[in-house]
């Protein structure tokens, strides 16, 4: 079932950030959000995660789902193992053996196979994230919400990022939120793609891109006439 938002309003000492907001996140598919700053990208993310509460507004399709968060900053817990950090979110009804297969399975789609006992201190920025991701969807969520988890990184970087992310999302298509400041991310990992004004936030632009996430490339026609479509509607 879609995330369906109605007439969301949400003010901040006086200073209105969504009045009578509409939007729809399609179920199993991932959705960006790009805005300019202060327009209430990462307040949606909390409202959804009910880390914040709207003034007022109907939701549907939250209903006992289960949400897990990516933020910029992975928080690991420092003093746990890179396994012992994805086994940490893992119920400790399912059996012993069958925890540590799952752990397994979501350290090699994200490629850290001969890191599983390192700590968080010794592993680069973008392998830290690389665990974030693999966490996330170890929790048996049912909505993951992503607040500029590859803001920072270096271009290089953020596509290693961004293709084990896709990785592990092809094998377990969750409802995925993800919010960002650079196009190329939305044009990579989005399915639907949104652009917020300045506050109080409307919807200026809406895209659908239909291209598996394994097939893309910035250099294609396509994604080349939707960046530009983007950029107008941010530029406006």
């Amino acid at each position: 079932m879609s995330i369906q938002i109605r007439n969301l309003y949400k003010s901040f000492n006086g200073v209105i950030v969504y009045k009578d907001f509409n939007i729809v996140f399609p179920e199993g598919t991932i959705s960006c959000i790009l805005g300019p700053s202060g327009c209430g990208k990462t307040t949606l993310l909390n409202i959804i995660s009910n880390s914040a509460n709207p003034d007022r507004g109907g939701f549907e399709g939250l209903e006992n789902k289960v949400i897990s968060y990516i933020f910029q900053d992975p928080r690991l817990l420092p003093w746990k193992t890179v396994e012992e950090n994805i086994d940490f979110v893992l119920s400790r009804d399912i059996p012993t053996d069958e925890r540590k297969e799952i752990v397994s399975r979501f350290i090699r789609l994200v490629e850290l196979d001969g890191f599983t006992k390192f700590y968080p201190t010794q592993l680069s920025g973008g392998m830290r994230q690389r665990v974030s991701i693999a966490r996330a969807f170890a929790y048996p969520s049912d909505v993951i919400l992503m607040d500029e988890p590859l803001k920072g990184l270096d271009i290089k970087l953020k596509l290693n990022l961004i293709k084990a992310f896709a990785k592990i999302w092809q094998t377990d298509k969750r409802t995925v939120i993800f919010v960002t400041h650079d196009v190329d991310e939305a044009l990579l990992i989005g399915n639907e793609i949104f652009v917020l004004s300045q506050a109080p936030a409307i919807i200026k632009s809406q895209q659908k891109i239909e291209i598996p996430l394994a097939n893309r490339s910035l250099s294609s026609n396509f994604l080349k006439d939707v960046k530009k479509s983007l950029i107008s509607a941010l530029g406006e």
